[in-house]
């Protein structure tokens, strides 16, 4: 939930449906699909194994972020009690330390964070913090790439990772990802570090 009571899951939906449009603009070359454009119930697991039966590439699992509880406030808006934390802000990228393809993974993600980096954005660390919930490994400080053994990593049987676009508990930056123009500079990062891996690829 964000600091403004929308559900993650709005976020992720729309940033996805953004980036598959933005792309198609950008080149006929680079195919994005949307796995589950109607929004119903898919297990963190049988994900990735959509993904595979639909012959892709690369997987990547898009969401929104937030930090652990004792980070968390209370604040009143719109007649509501909610919790936030402008404690931490910025991206992190996911990847599992035991797949079949870390080394692409890792490409890619490495990938991703260098064209966010250019473009201004910073990478958040918390996840790296040794308490419950978090103590994640950090393979790459300045990209902000994790390994963790998240669902729909594991299950991947192609170079996946996972994206967290930013902390929609931090009031702050909730509102900047609410704006369409830094949503599509954030994108438009995203697909050009797509385009230089398929590439590279």
């Amino acid at each position: 939930m964000s600091a403004r009571g929308r559900p993650e899951y709005e976020f992720n939906k729309r940033f996805a449906e953004e980036l598959i449009e933005r792309g198609r603009a950008w080149s006929s070359s680079l195919e994005l699909l949307l796995l589950n454009p109607s929004g119903r119930q898919i297990a963190l697991r049988e994900r990735p194994r959509e993904a595979a039966a639909r012959r892709v590439d690369l997987f990547v699992s898009i969401h929104h972020d937030s930090v652990n509880k004792k980070y968390k406030r209370r604040w009143e808006y719109q007649g509501r009690s909610l919790e936030y934390s402008d404690v931490y802000k910025g991206f992190s990228l996911f990847v599992w330390e035991q797949g079949p393809h870390l080394k692409q993974s890792i490409a890619i993600a490495s990938l991703i964070g260098k064209y966010l980096r250019s473009a201004g954005l910073s990478p958040t660390l918390h996840h790296a913090e040794p308490i419950a919930g978090e103590n994640r490994l950090l393979l790459n400080r300045e990209l902000g790439i994790y390994a963790a053994p998240f669902a729909v990593l594991k299950s991947a049987s192609m170079p996946a990772v996972l994206f967290e676009i930013g902390i929609i508990a931090n009031r702050e930056e909730e509102r900047e990802l609410n704006e369409p123009s830094y949503r599509a500079r954030i994108q438009s990062e995203v697909l050009a570090a797509l385009m230089d891996y398929c590439g590279r690829k």
